[in-house]
């Protein structure tokens, strides 16, 4: 598994390259989607999930931008922000978003009043 002097030489390469030219390599664009089973009847679809198989060199690639993106964004990013943030997940944007829909038909606008309460 371990790559040796010559691997991390190699892949410290193709990095530069792709940081240098700012374009992906083709075969980054694809993946192979391997069904999963959950639980169930194993003639149901719905009972699978997908997990895609992606290059290793992609995913260190996309470790080292993540780890650069995350504490910038830790420290300028709105508190809105989902993305990329260490705990935050699509569910709980999700869930703000319902609540604030919730919120704004019962309401009927966003508008919070803070003062003469």
């Amino acid at each position: 598994k371990a790559a040796g002097p010559l691997g991390m030489q190699w892949l410290y390469r193709e990095m530069r390259v792709i940081w240098k030219e700012k374009k992906i390599p083709e075969d980054w664009k694809m993946g192979i989607i391997v069904p999963i089973f959950k639980k169930g009847n194993k003639q149901k679809c719905e009972n699978y999930r997908g997990i895609t198989l992606l290059c290793h060199t992609q995913k260190i690639y996309e470790k080292i931008l993540l780890q650069n993106i995350r504490p910038v964004l830790e420290e300028t990013g709105r508190e809105e922000q989902f993305g990329f943030r260490k705990g935050c997940y699509f569910c709980d944007e999700t869930s703000v978003r319902k609540e604030v829909g919730i919120r704004k038909r019962y309401n009927g606008s966003f508008y919070r009043p803070t003062e003469g309460i």
